[in-house]
Formats: structure tokens, sequence, C-alpha cells
């Protein structure tokens, strides 16, 4: 279900006439947008099978918005594209999940 949220989000926002990157660690998610996107007629979806192509692929300042489950896998993520990234960019943690997951516990 969460994967066709995504999915869902990156087209809507296609279909709205943005240009859109898009890139999963799973190859195969990326192809099924990117395929779904095509049989829907929207050419302002672009996927990424590298994250460093993808953040490249990105207008300066770059907007990164991430739905990636709590805790140590959007930890992850977040890491793994802070490597890319440069000072005025943003990354969007928009998923839905109870906000102390991701929180250092020493923090709470």
């Amino acid at each position: 279900m969460k994967r066709l949220c995504v999915q869902n989000l990156a087209l809507n926002v296609a279909e709205k006439g943005f240009t859109i990157s898009v890139y999963n660690r799973s190859s195969e998610k990326t192809d099924a947008t990117v395929a779904r996107a095509q049989k829907e007629g929207l050419d302002k979806l672009t996927g990424y099978k590298d994250m460093g192509d993808f953040v490249k692929s990105l207008a300066k300042p770059r907007a990164v918005i991430i739905l990636v489950q709590a805790g140590n896998p959007v930890d992850q993520t977040i890491e793994n594209l802070c490597k890319y990234m440069e000072p005025g960019d943003m990354i969007v943690d928009g998923g839905n999940e109870w906000c102390a997951f991701s929180q250092d516990p020493n923090t709470l």
C-alpha cells in the first residue's frame, strides 16, 4: 500500500505539469513508476537507479521528499542523501510514522 501512495504522489506531481525525478533503492519500484507514467502519458517524470544521479538531476537549491519507514531506514537514507546534497538543499521527511521513532532517544 505505501509503495502505491509514493508512486501516486510522484505521478500526481507530474500530472500537474511539474518535472519530477524519482529514485528508489529497489530499481524495480523505480521502473514500475516510470512505466506507469509512460502508460498515463506523463513525460515529466524521470526515474534514476543511482542516488547520486538522482540528486544531480535536481535544480539547485534541491528539495528531496522522502517517504521511508521511520527509524534506521530513514536515518540511512538521509545519511546517503547527504553525501550528494549541498548547503541550501532540503530533505523533507514525509514518512507517516510516530516522530519519536526517528528522533534520537537521548533528546526526547
